[in-house]
Parts: C-alpha cells; sequence; structure tokens
C-alpha cells in the first residue's frame, strides 16, 4: 500500500506541474499511466530507503531496477529523486494516507 501512496502522489504532482508533455497527448491517459509506470521506481527508492539510504539517487534506483532486468529511464527517475530530494517518505505517505481518506470506501 505504501508503495501505491507514494506512486499516486507522485503522478499527481507531475501531473499538476506538467513535467512529461508527452503523456498529454490524445488517448493517453495520464494519471494511470504515469501510476503503472512509476511504481517499479517508486518500489526500487522505497527498497533503497529500507535498506538504510534515506536519499536515493537515480543511480541507486537504475541499479535495483537493473538488478532484476526492468527497464529503467532515468528521466523518470530523475524526476522522481527530485520530487522527493529533501523530503521523508514516511511523511509523504502519511500526507498519501490522509488524502485517501476522502475518498471513502
Amino acid at each position: 500500500l505504501s508503495v501505491a501512496i507514494l506512486a499516486q502522489a507522485v503522478a499527481v504532482t507531475l501531473l499538476e506541474e506538467q513535467s512529461f508533455p508527452f503523456f498529454n497527448r490524445p488517448g493517453i491517459n495520464p494519471t494511470r499511466h504515469l501510476t503503472t509506470m512509476g511504481m517499479k521506481y517508486c518500489a526500487a527508492y522505497l527498497m533503497a530507503v529500507m535498506g538504510g539510504n534515506e536519499s536515493p539517487s537515480t543511480a541507486d534506483i537504475q541499479k535495483i531496477l537493473e538488478s532484476v532486468e526492468a527497464e529503467f529511464d532515468s528521466e523518470i527517475a530523475d524526476k522522481l529523486v527530485s520530487e522527493l530530494s529533501g523530503k521523508a517518505v514516511h511523511e509523504i505517505i502519511k500526507e498519501g494516507k490522509v488524502k485517501l481518506q476522502s475518498f471513502g470506501g
């Protein structure tokens, strides 16, 4: 759940900033695409944090993803790292959980 919350928070931030014009093309659902694609980057980021690295770099994410032979896009990883720079992951997850409560269910 934490990975999903982090991925959604980052996706919403990227969409608000229109950081990836590619996703503004007709026929592309940017929220779904960014969340799905960003999930592996957020998971790798969280794995690095759980491993003791409080501020993972793009290279750290790349190393984790390539260790499982996953595709890697440095632009996405760079954006994730820049968005999370100076922020505590547990605080982002906490804020995300509060936002999810408003959805009900």
